[in-house]
């Protein structure tokens, strides 16, 4: 069974017949809200909504800034590298 059914008549992806694997080339996809919540609810992930990606994504980005600024070395990079900043 195709996944996503275009306008145009085009088709993309593939589900199983017992519909608990699916997949797609679909680039862009989880970057539209509303797919993205129904790709999730199919999944079995309810109860929080994640339309807004930006936020999610800033937050993510966030924790790695925050988990280098904590763990990692800058100091022995620059040395490694011969620069300093």
């Amino acid at each position: 069974q195709a996944v996503i059914h275009y306008a145009n008549g085009g088709k993309e992806g593939a589900r199983s017949n017992d519909d608990q694997v699916l997949g797609t080339y679909l680039h862009g996809l989880f970057d539209h809200g509303e797919a993205r919540q129904q790709l999730l609810e199919w999944a079995g992930y309810r109860g929080r909504n994640f339309i807004d990606l930006d936020e999610k994504r800033e937050q993510g980005i966030d924790m790695i800034a925050d988990a280098l600024e904590k763990h990692f070395d800058f100091v022995r990079l620059e040395a490694a590298l011969g620069t300093s900043y």
